[in-house]
C-alpha cells in the first residue's frame, strides 16, 4: 500500500502503529520540554532564538511568552530530527569528589553542565512530527493498492526504453547481489510521481528538487545508477532492467499459490510454449514467459496481506491483461493471450513457474 491511514490492514497497520507510537514518544518529551517557563531554563536559549527569529505577526507576539518548536511533515523531516540518544556514561565526567577527609567517596555533579549538554542532544535541532501519513510509500506494497501503476505512471510521464549506451553504463552499476537493494529506491520515487512532468527532467534533478527524495542519495548502490544521467522518461524501463536481474526467491511464497498442475494442463502448457532461441508467432516464447511469470509473482503474489485476488480466479485474467506490465514484448503478450490456458488458477502460478524454468534449464543443457 501506498499509503499509511486508518483504513490499512496486515503489514500496514503494524507500521502505523510502531510509527504512531515513536513519533508519539518524541512529540510528549519535546511538548513537556517547551511547556517549561520561557526563560526560565538557561540551557533552552537556543529555543528562545527560535522564537526571536520568527516573522513578527500577532501570533508571534502570543509565542514569545513560550518557547517554540516547528512541526514537520514525516515524509519531510530529516534523520538529524529525530531524537537518536544513547545513554552515555561519559556524561558523568561533569563531577568532582568530595577531597574532605572521610567523604572521598561522596560525588558532586554538575547538573548545569549535564543539563547542558542533554538539552543539546535531546531538543538542539529536533522537530515536532506530524502523524499524518498522507503518503509513505515502502517496499514491497508499490502494486498491491494499485495494479495498474505502471499503466497510470506511463498516462503521467510519455514512457522511452533505455539506450544501449544506457544500458551499457547501468550494467557496471548493479548486480543480482545489489539490485534488491536499488528496487526499493525506484519504487519509492515511482510513487512519488502523482502529476505531469517533463519526462526530459533527469533523475538526479528531480530527487535533488524533492525535499522527501532526499534520502535516496544516502542509497550507495542507487547512487551508481544516477552516474547514467537517466530522465524520468526512462523510469519503467530502469526499474525493469533492475528488476530482471535481482536475485529472486520464492521460498516464503504462500503456499496457497502453489498448487499442483495435472499432467493434461502441464501438457497444455507445454504445447504452446518455445523453448528455442527465437521467437515464433504460433508459440510463447519461453523466456518472455518466465518474465511475465516472476514479475506476477513477485510484485503481486509475494505479499502476504493481499487476500482479494483469489487463488481461484483464472491467471489469464492478471497475466495477460496488459494493464499489469508483466511482459517485456506487447508482440509475445498478443499471442499469449490467444493460446495461454485459461483454466489455468492464480493458485497454480509456482507450478507454471517450475514447469517452464526446469523445462527451459533442460532445454539449453541439450544444445
Amino acid at each position: 500500500m501506498y499509503g499509511l491511514g486508518d483504513n490499512i490492514n496486515d503489514f500496514g497497520i503494524y507500521l502505523w502503529a510502531i510509527l504512531t507510537y515513536l513519533i508519539g514518544l518524541q512529540n510528549n518529551f519535546l511538548k513537556e520540554t517547551i511547556s517549561i517557563p520561557f526563560g526560565s531554563c538557561f540551557s533552552l536559549k537556543f529555543l528562545e532564538t527560535n522564537v526571536q527569529n520568527m516573522h513578527s505577526t500577532s501570533i508571534t507576539q502570543n509565542a514569545r511568552t513560550s518557547y517554540y518548536l516547528k512541526t514537520i511533515e514525516i515524509q519531510h523531516a530529516q534523520p538529524s530530527n529525530f531524537i537518536n540518544y544513547d545513554c552515555n556514561n561519559e556524561i558523568l565526567q561533569y563531577s568532582q569528589r568530595n577531597l574532605e577527609i572521610s567523604y572521598g567517596e561522596d560525588i558532586v555533579y554538575d547538573l548545569y553542565q549535564i543539563e547542558m549538554k542533554l538539552a543539546y542532544q535531546l531538543v538542539f535541532n529536533n522537530l515536532l512530527i506530524s502523524d499524518n501519513f498522507s503518503s509513505f510509500p515502502y517496499y514491497g506494497e508499490m502494486f498491491t493498492q494499485v495494479f495498474t501503476i505502471f499503466t497510470n505512471f506511463k498516462d503521467l510521464i510519455v514512457q522511452e526504453p533505455l539506450t544501449t549506451a544506457n544500458i551499457d553504463l547501468l550494467d557496471e552499476s548493479y548486480s543480482s547481489n545489489n539490485g534488491i537493494r536499488i528496487v526499493p529506491a525506484l519504487e519509492m520515487l515511482i510513487c512519488s510521481i502523482d502529476c505531469k512532468i517533463d519526462g526530459e527532467t533527469s533523475i538526479e534533478n528531480y530527487i535533488s528538487q524533492q525535499m522527501d527524495m532526499s534520502i535516496l542519495t544516502e542509497n550507495t548502490e542507487f547512487c551508481g545508477v544516477l552516474r547514467a544521467n537517466l530522465r524520468l522518461k526512462h523510469l519503467i524501463s530502469l526499474y525493469e532492467r533492475v528488476e530482471s536481474v535481482k536475485a529472486y526467491n520464492f521460498d516464503k511464497l504462500n503456499v496457497k499459490y502453489k498448487k499442483a498442475l495435472s499432467p493434461y494442463m502441464e501438457k497444455k502448457i507445454l504445447n504452446v510454449t518455445s523453448f528455442t532461441n527465437t521467437r515464433s508467432l504460433d508459440r510463447i516464447y519461453s523466456c518472455d514467459l518466465l518474465i511475465a511469470l516472476k514479475r506476477f509473482l513477485d510484485r503481486y503474489l509475494m505479499v502476504d496481506s493481499l487476500e482479494y485476488i483469489s487463488t481461484e480466479n483464472k491467471l489469464t485474467n492478471y497475466i495477460t491483461n496488459e494493464k499489469f506490465s508483466c511482459w517485456p514484448l506487447s508482440s509475445t503478450l498478443k499471442i499469449a493471450k490467444s493460446l495461454f490456458p485459461s483454466k489455468i488458477q492464480v493458485g497454480q502460478t509456482y507450478s507454471v513457474y517450475k514447469l517452464i524454468s526446469s523445462r527451459q534449464a533442460s532445454s539449453q543443457s541439450s544444445v
